[in-house]
């Protein structure tokens, strides 16, 4: 698998992503999109069981202060156009995912690219899913 970098130089307007830190830790995990639709049925079936070890990770855990964070075992946890919404997103080398769960009508949205200019716009995103 490979990723692309803008390069004005070149015809295309891109070049390979030279980087080599995709072998090890998160940056080396590969999947396809078959398994990866596997991972979200099972996820959101796991989201529906209250008594399962995910509703377990994702309990609040308040901070001494009071607060509670939204970012929970890797997840972020927000309400968004009254929903609730569960996420991850980042980027390495050129890649660039997001994965935005919509646990209510269990609604999976994946922006999955190879190229450091396509970073995906939550919001905009939501918008389109929610409104």
């Amino acid at each position: 698998m490979f990723s692309y970098e803008n390069d004005a130089a070149r015809s295309s307007g891109y070049k390979q992503h030279l980087g080599n830190a995709n072998t090890v830790g998160d940056g080396g995990m590969y999947g396809s999109t078959a398994q990866l639709l596997l991972w979200e049925v099972e996820w959101h079936r796991q989201w529906a069981d209250h008594s399962s070890l995910l509703h377990a990770m994702l309990q609040p855990s308040p901070f001494l202060d009071g607060t509670v964070p939204d970012y929970r075992f890797g997840l972020e946890i927000t309400k968004r156009f009254g929903q609730e919404v569960v996420f991850h997103n980042g980027g390495l080398w050129g890649f660039n995912t997001l994965i935005v769960r919509l646990p209510q009508t269990r609604t999976s949205i994946i922006h999955l690219a190879n190229c450091q200019n396509a970073e995906p716009d939550m919001n905009q995103i939501l918008s389109a899913a929610l409104i």
